[in-house]
């Protein structure tokens, strides 16, 4: 079971029975944001209710139930959009749902309907005349994207960059063109962390060569034996583009309980991308630590990293 974002439904993808949408109803004259899946959908639409495939093309019509009278339950594909529901031969008119404009579904998955065409939009169905459509930003809520599932490597002994991130579920990549002005997103690291006295590090959030936020050389002032370490990452985006008009803005703070004394140290650090973030290409996320020193005394790992986007 997963959950479709409008927005972000590339050509060809399918909606399954037991995907999750997000859709609006009118509870007391208040539209009442709700998680609905596709069987939900087919059965709140009293003609249509379709189990197979089929691809409609424009000025097609597909017949999916009995005549009686000159009334069929078809899929009609024309300048109103789909129509999916009752025709009257008779009389010539729709009681059905209208779903898009000029789109081709198979079963009742879109097709046809490039990312980036809408706002990060939730499913409506209008309770009284059944049309589907799209609602705005307005409706976004908070979910998580990824989940670490084991500790990372352990960066020891070396000067090199290295990632902190371990593996897990989810994802930490964005595709082109999949941010939008507005997105923020906070993610949080713990793990352990040892230091000789006054080493100093380097923590980077970036994607690529670009460079999300920088500690720059931060000194340890003292030896650290089994801390536990808390890293906190806030970003947003305040405009998409290419690099030189994409902007990101980003903020962190890194902070580590000393075993010894219970004492807590760290530092915070923040900074501004709009030169080399580039939202038209897609974007992998990483957190990386870089010691200033080879010495066997610095060890790090984290055991825990979690991703959500917050808007």
């Amino acid at each position: 079971m997963s959950i479709k974002k409008v927005s972000q439904l590339p050509s060809g993808s399918f909606i399954n029975d037991t995907d999750i949408v997000y859709m609006s109803q009118n509870e007391g004259g208040q539209l009442v944001s709700k998680q609905i899946t596709l069987d939900d959908i087919q059965r709140s639409i009293a003609y249509s209710v379709i189990k197979q495939d089929v691809n409609v093309y424009y000025g097609d019509t597909y017949n999916i139930g009995n005549s009686s009278g000159g009334t069929f339950n078809s899929l009609y594909l024309g300048s109103g959009g789909l129509h999916i529901g009752e025709y009257n031969g008779i009389i010539g008119e729709w009681n059905d749902v209208t779903i898009g404009y000029d789109q081709t579904y198979s079963g009742l998955s879109i097709t046809n309907i490039n990312t980036g065409n809408f706002t990060d939009s939730a499913l409506v169905i209008n309770p009284t005349t059944h049309i589907v459509g799209t609602m705005p930003q307005g409706l976004r809520t908070s979910y998580g994207l990824f989940s670490q599932t084991g500790n990372s490597i352990t960066v020891s002994g070396t000067t090199t960059e290295s990632s902190l991130i371990g593996p897990g579920v989810g994802t930490l990549s964005v595709p082109a063109n999949g941010f939008t002005i507005g997105d923020a997103f906070r993610a949080d690291m713990g793990g352990i962390i040892d230091a000789g006295n006054n080493e100093t590090v380097v923590i980077k959030v970036k994607s690529g060569n670009a460079i999300f936020l920088d500690s720059g050389i931060q000194t340890l002032t003292s030896s650290i034996n089994d801390a536990i370490f808390n890293l906190s990452i806030n970003f947003a985006i305040r405009n998409i583009g290419t690099a030189g008009v994409a902007e990101i803005v980003c903020l962190g703070r890194f902070s580590y309980v000393k075993s010894n004394n219970g004492t807590v140290e760290g530092f915070g650090f923040n900074t501004v991308n709009n030169t080399t973030f580039n939202t038209t290409i897609g974007n992998t996320l990483d957190v990386t630590i870089q010691w200033g020193s080879n010495s066997a005394l610095n060890h790090v790992y984290s055991d825990l990293f979690t991703l959500n986007k917050i808007y």
